[in-house]
């Protein structure tokens, strides 16, 4: 039971500290950790997400989410074919979200 209480109480301070890392950093950053995650979360296969859906995961206006992406895909660090997207390449978009 001990161990159980810790182990909750690990996930909870990882998630804590994710929250607190997402209110500190900038949309253009947040985006980037966004699509990371999507990236590892979709097994590194093009990401099927609704612009509105991610737009509300980073915390930001529709509108800003597709400036972002735009920038991202003329920088070469991702590409869009419709709603998908697909990593080119994560090492870039990991540090930005680093930043």
């Amino acid at each position: 039971q001990n161990r159980l209480i810790q182990e909750l109480s690990t996930e909870l301070q990882e998630w804590a500290d994710f929250v607190t890392d997402m209110t500190q950093k900038t949309v253009r950053q947040r985006t980037a950790l966004a699509l990371v995650f999507l990236h590892e979360a979709y097994n590194e296969k093009e990401i099927n997400v609704a612009r509105e859906d991610l737009a509300n995961m980073v915390g930001t206006a529709t509108e800003s989410l597709i400036r972002l992406i735009n920038e991202f895909k003329k920088e070469a660090i991702i590409s869009i074919s419709a709603r998908r997207i697909q990593v080119i390449d994560i090492e870039t978009l990991k540090s930005i979200a680093e930043a």
